[in-house]
C-alpha cells in the first residue's frame, strides 16, 4: 500500500476499527464479533469489516448515519473522502444483526 500516505491509512484504519469497537462495546447478553478480511486481488486491495450490532427496526441506520450518542457519523465519512481520493469505492451493509464496511482500492501503477 506504498501508494497511499501514512496519515490516509490511518484515517481509514482508525475510523473503521474505533467504530467496530465502540458498536461491540455496546452489546449486552448477546455475542460480540469482529472480522477483518483484507486481500488483494489482482489489480485491487479489498478490505471488508464487519462486526456484530443489534438493532431494533426503528435504529436501523441509513447509510452514514451514526447510533452513537452525540455522534454524526463524520468518521465514516472521512473514510469515504479518503478512500475515493484514491478512486476507491466504500460502502456500507447494514442486517439486524451486523454492520459492514467494505472499501475497495485500485492499486496505483506508478
Amino acid at each position: 500500500m506504498k501508494f497511499i500516505s501514512d496519515m490516509d491509512i490511518i484515517t481509514i484504519f482508525s475510523n473503521l476499527l474505533d467504530n467496530v469497537v465502540d458498536a461491540c462495546m455496546e452489546i449486552e447478553n448477546a455475542p460480540k464479533m469482529i472480522q477483518i478480511v483484507f486481500c488483494q486481488n489482482m489489480e485491487l486491495i479489498a478490505l471488508c469489516i464487519t462486526n456484530s450490532r443489534i438493532y431494533t427496526e426503528m435504529e436501523l441506520p441509513q447509510k452514514w448515519h451514526s447510533t452513537k450518542k452525540n455522534h454524526t457519523g463524520i468518521g465514516l465519512s472521512n473514510v469515504q473522502k479518503t478512500v475515493e481520493k484514491y478512486e476507491g469505492v466504500v460502502s456500507v451493509k447494514t442486517k439486524q444483526e451486523i454492520f459492514q464496511v467494505y472499501v475497495t482500492l485500485p492499486i496505483d501503477k506508478i
